[in-house]
């Protein structure tokens, strides 16, 4: 009998883990395809790389339209309003992104608050029942 007492138990606590496990991969499954996209440039804006590209963008952007380069000609002189204007855009949209990055993140945090409460909970009836059943 505390044999197959100690399987059932253990059968329990492998399937309600499973279950976590299911839930937690069904819910990354889930994502639409715009969490995919602003979750992709969420990471990239945050990256050295994306750095070095703005920078290289910036500079090519001065050195083009300051007229050091003669063959071509300049369309947006000194002050650059155009870049200006491209850069305050881009400031919006990458603040927007990490706001929906940090959106997502906060729901799935939220998501994820339970799962130590149903581990600990599996847990504690698991060391009842070895305590009831001293045997197991």
């Amino acid at each position: 009998m505390s044999e197959q007492l100690q399987e059932s138990l253990a059968e329990c606590i492998t399937k309600h883990i499973e279950l976590i496990i299911g839930s937690e991969q069904a819910a990354n499954r889930r994502r639409s395809r715009s969490e995919t996209i602003y979750e992709f440039v969420g990471n990239s804006i945050g990256t050295l790389n994306f750095v070095a590209l703005q920078l290289i963008g910036v500079v090519l952007w001065v050195v083009i339209n300051a007229g050091l380069i003669p063959p071509v000609r300049p369309l947006d002189p000194f002050p650059f309003p155009i870049l200006n204007h491209i850069i305050a855009l881009e400031a919006v949209l990458m603040t927007a992104f990490a706001l929906m990055k940090q959106n997502r993140m906060s729901k799935l945090v939220d998501r994820r608050a339970h799962q130590p409460t149903q581990i600990a909970t599996i847990l504690t009836l698991a060391s009842n029942a070895a305590r009831s059943f001293p045997s197991l």
